[in-house]
């Protein structure tokens, strides 16, 4: 199977991730200390485990192991807590079917996203507090992490809260027609700004 990669750290936990094995019912996580055995963490149907109360100035070695008959452990990973400055997370301000608008604590910063197949790839650099990521596929789940530009002394932020892009909804279509203008007065696709918002329409007329 794939080995481990690096998904999340901070100054007292890592988050581990792989990708999926197919024909895999669990995983089943192991950590090594420097000068130490394999001890296993614990089990898992899914492909992200965060491991806590790690301490800093010491190294930690992961693998995961995949249960689908034959069991052989990954590649290793060797990483250690975060030390050094680190931004608050990003944040979603507001999403549609194809793209997320993205706050950061301040900027000029470097954008990197994960979309659970690549790992972390570089996105853009930012000059400001907010960005704009378009092309999201519909029925992800995203997240996005950024660094100072301006200063040495920072690592890459905490993760951000996973943003799932809703798919679209083209049966509104028929409601409102293909397109809706914006406050700005554009015209957007209506599927996509509709996507994830809209639970329910009522219509009634009378004479």
């Amino acid at each position: 199977m794939s080995g481990v990669s690096l998904f999340d750290r901070d100054e007292s936990s890592v988050a581990v991730w792989w990708r999926p094995t197919a024909g895999a019912t669990e995983y089943r996580l192991e950590m090594m200390r420097r000068g130490g055995d394999w001890e296993v963490l614990g089990r898992t149907r899914g492909t992200m485990v965060r491991k806590k109360n790690l301490k800093r100035g010491e190294t930690y070695a992961f693998r995961v192991v995949a249960t689908s008959g034959e069991e052989t452990p990954s590649g290793e990973l060797s990483t250690c807590v975060a030390e050094g400055k680190q931004l608050a997370a990003p944040r979603c301000l507001d999403f549609d079917g194809e793209s997320a608008v993205l706050e950061f604590e301040r900027g000029p910063v470097t954008l990197e996203m994960f979309d659970g197949e690549q790992g972390w790839t570089a996105v853009a650099r930012v000059a400001g507090s907010h960005a704009k990521k378009k092309g999201l596929t519909p029925g992800r789940r995203y997240y996005f992490r950024a660094k100072p530009d301006d200063d040495e002394e920072y690592e890459f932020s905490r993760a951000s809260d996973a943003i799932a892009i809703p798919r679209k909804a083209p049966k509104l279509e028929t409601s409102f027609g293909p397109f809706l203008r914006n406050v700005r007065g554009d015209l957007v696709d209506t599927a996509t700004t509709l996507a994830g918002r809209v639970v329910a329409v009522y219509a009634a007329a009378s004479w």
